[in-house]
């Protein structure tokens, strides 16, 4: 079990031989992974993959799951907390996009919010195939949309591309807002990457946990070498 370090520092953890029963308690909840925010949603919404009919709007519907149902193993989730604010996103990665769409209108709409140097970014990242719908968009500042692309990048080179025949590789990234306020600009993004060789056996995880806030040039190099270290469990 780790250790959590203080707001903004990033951990990496991996784990051997875990029992699948311990990740029963939800359809991601591997270890490591950050606990669901608040009441779980009850209301789901089937969507397609990449063009969800999801409004632009600062607020979707109140704790509220919107799920795509594409053909074979790949699938992704994105949840709203009780104001309707994006909260987290989930998805079991299948084939992975190597030429992505742009994010889009509502992107730049979502970067407006948090105002200046601040940008419509994608919590599933285009190279997983997350949506380009708000629910999977949130005003984060450039650097750390740059640093949540680049694990995404090196977990995709480190781990998903290298090992096309382990049994299931996830990305999941939580918000957190400031308490008891109603602002859509999340104070922190968690981004768990997992990869599972058996369907017996949990293997490891690369874990990052970023302030929205802007990285000098050599805090992000640090935040990302951590993250990537942990990567190269994936082939021990």
């Amino acid at each position: 079990m780790h250790t959590r370090k203080p707001w903004g520092r990033l951990l990496a953890v991996t784990a051997t031989a875990v029992s699948l029963g311990a990740l029963a308690s939800a359809s991601l909840a591997y270890a490591g992974t950050p606990a669901p925010v608040g009441p779980q949603p009850a209301k789901v919404t089937v969507v397609g993959h990449q063009d969800a009919k999801i409004p632009c709007a600062k607020y979707l519907e109140k704790s509220h799951t919107y799920r795509s149902d594409p053909p074979g193993k790949a699938w992704s989730t994105y949840r709203t907390d009780k104001l309707g604010r994006p909260v987290r996103a989930q998805t079991r990665i299948g084939t992975v996009d190597q030429e992505p769409k742009p994010a889009g209108e509502c992107a730049a709409t979502v970067g407006a919010w948090g105002g200046p140097g601040y940008q419509g970014v994608r919590m599933l990242p285009a190279l997983f195939k997350g949506s380009s719908q708000r629910a999977n968009l949130l005003p984060l500042t450039k650097s750390v949309n740059e640093m949540l692309s680049e694990a995404a990048q090196a977990a995709n080179r480190g781990c998903v591309a290298a090992h096309p025949e382990f049994y299931r590789f996830s990305h999941d990234v939580t918000a957190t807002y400031k308490k008891n306020s109603d602002s859509v600009v999340p104070t922190r993004v968690t981004v768990v990457f997992v990869w599972q060789r058996s369907p017996e056996t949990f293997s490891g995880n690369a874990f990052m946990e970023l302030d929205n806030k802007n990285y000098t040039k050599a805090e992000a190099r640090k935040q990302l070498q951590v993250f990537t270290s942990a990567l190269t469990t994936c082939n021990a």
